[in-house]
């Protein structure tokens, strides 16, 4: 009887112990998954902001070439500082006349991937600008040259 008895004590505190190590086992999993997606929107928002910043930058260049060449047009612009880092880091560039004669319009469609044989980590922004001639009589300092 008394064996019997230990027996089942033991096979309660086998269950028990079995259960807690489910439930922990389940814990950390949900632990793992959380900080594993964490960790994918940090990247993502960090990618974000690159692409943000390889757009402004993009439009000073833009600037910067029209400034010296009215007659530049555009292209497509892949800074060095980024190649490094990133598996495609480039801006499209597009110049277009405006119909008023001392304003050129620019086009920048910025491209920022970690990796090329993954389409979604892509992350690509296009934004117009409308640039006024430096030489224009109306501007007071080159900052009055850009505008979204």
């Amino acid at each position: 009887m008394k064996v019997a008895r230990q027996a089942k004590k033991h096979g309660v505190f086998l269950i028990a112990a079995l259960v807690s190590l489910m439930v922990s086992t389940s814990l950390v999993v949900a632990a793992v998954r959380s900080a594993v997606i964490a960790q994918r929107e940090l990247r993502t928002q960090h990618q974000v902001l690159q692409t943000e910043f390889l757009t402004q930058a993009a439009l000073d260049y833009a600037a910067a070439k029209l400034a010296d060449s009215p007659d530049y047009r555009g292209e497509i612009w892949e800074p060095d500082a980024l190649n490094d880092k990133w598996a495609l880091a480039a801006a499209e560039i597009i110049v277009t006349e405006s119909a008023n004669a001392n304003q050129s319009n620019i086009r920048i469609i910025a491209r920022l991937a970690a990796t090329l044989n993954q389409p979604r980590s892509q992350i690509e922004r296009t934004t117009e600008y409308t640039f006024t001639n430096l030489a224009s009589p109306n501007l007071e300092s080159p900052d009055d040259a850009m505008s979204k």
